[in-house]
C-alpha cells in the first residue's frame, strides 16, 4: 500500500481531507471532554458506549438499609436519654449532629412514638421509631430495647 497515491491531489482533495479531519475532533472533542474536572477520563471515555450498555430501571438500594439506619436513630436516641436524664428527645432534628453525624439518617423521616417520655419507664416490647413502608408493605420498627424488625404497615404504632 502506497501512501503517496492514496493522498488526495488537489485542491478540492485536501479541502475535503481537511474537513474530514476537523469534523473527526470536533466529533472526538464532543465525546471525550470533561464536563467537569472531576470526571476521569476513563468515565468520558466510555460515553460513546453507554448506548451498548445494559440499562438499569433504578439503582441497587439495600433492602435493610432502611432498618440499619433506623436502628443507629435508636440506638442515637438512647444515647439522648442517658445524657438528658432518661428522657427521650422531643424531636428526631435534637439528635443532630451531637448523636447522628448528620441529617441523612433523618432522611426517610422517621416517626418517633412517645417522644419526650422517660425511656426507663418504656418496656422493652414499645415501639419508639418507624420508618416507611417499602415496596413489600412492610414498615421497619425500632423497639425500646434496640432490635429492629418488619412489620405490617397497619399494625405499626397500636
Amino acid at each position: 500500500m502506497d501512501l503517496a497515491k492514496m493522498w488526495p491531489r488537489g485542491l478540492a482533495g485536501r479541502v475535503l481531507l481537511g474537513t474530514l479531519l476537523v469534523i473527526g475532533c470536533a466529533v472526538f472533542y464532543h465525546f471525550f471532554k470533561r464536563d467537569d474536572p472531576e470526571t476521569d477520563w476513563v468515565e468520558a471515555g466510555m460515553r460513546p458506549f453507554r448506548a451498548f450498555l445494559p440499562v438499569r430501571d433504578a439503582p441497587y438500594v439495600n433492602p435493610h438499609l432502611d432498618l440499619n439506619r433506623l436502628k443507629q436513630v435508636g440506638t442515637a436516641c438512647k444515647i439522648y436519654a442517658s445524657d438528658f436524664d432518661d428522657q427521650l428527645p422531643p424531636d428526631l432534628l435534637y439528635l443532630v449532629p451531637e448523636y447522628l453525624p448528620d441529617n441523612e439518617y433523618l432522611a426517610d423521616s422517621p416517626e418517633l412514638f412517645h417522644s419526650g417520655e422517660r425511656f426507663g419507664d418504656l418496656p422493652s416490647d414499645t415501639v419508639i421509631l418507624s420508618g416507611k413502608k417499602n415496596r413489600r408493605g412492610k414498615v421497619p420498627v425500632v423497639y425500646a430495647d434496640g432490635s429492629g424488625v418488619y412489620l405490617d404497615a397497619d399494625s405499626v404504632g397500636k
